[in-house]
């Protein structure tokens, strides 16, 4: 063990100035995008959060019409509705199954 680590030390082998500055540059490289991608997740962030859900409960029906209005696109869905008790208190679940 001990005479491989003083043959290691020894050798010339190892990484030469070429793979070095490649190893610098893709790090720079990271470091350089990184701020673009957290300014990208952050508008994509506050566009979904922009997106509007407008819900016009008809009463006691199984059902709801919900209006989505993401960026001046509006659309109309009808939604389901699923009534459950938690804790002796009714919740009500809307949900929308995609065909």
């Amino acid at each position: 063990m001990k005479k491989e680590l003083i043959r290691k030390i020894k050798s010339s082998y190892g990484e030469t100035l070429t793979e070095t500055l490649v190893a610098l540059l893709i790090g720079a490289l990271a470091l350089v995008m990184i701020p673009g991608a957290i300014v990208a997740a952050a508008k994509a962030n506050k566009a979904a959060s922009d997106a509007t859900v407008y819900q016009i409960d008809n009463g006691s029906s199984t059902s709801i019409n919900v209006t989505l209005d993401i960026g001046g696109y509006a659309e109309t869905v009808e939604c389901d509705r699923m009534e459950y008790m938690v804790n002796g208190q009714s919740r009500k679940l809307y949900y929308y199954d995609v065909h």
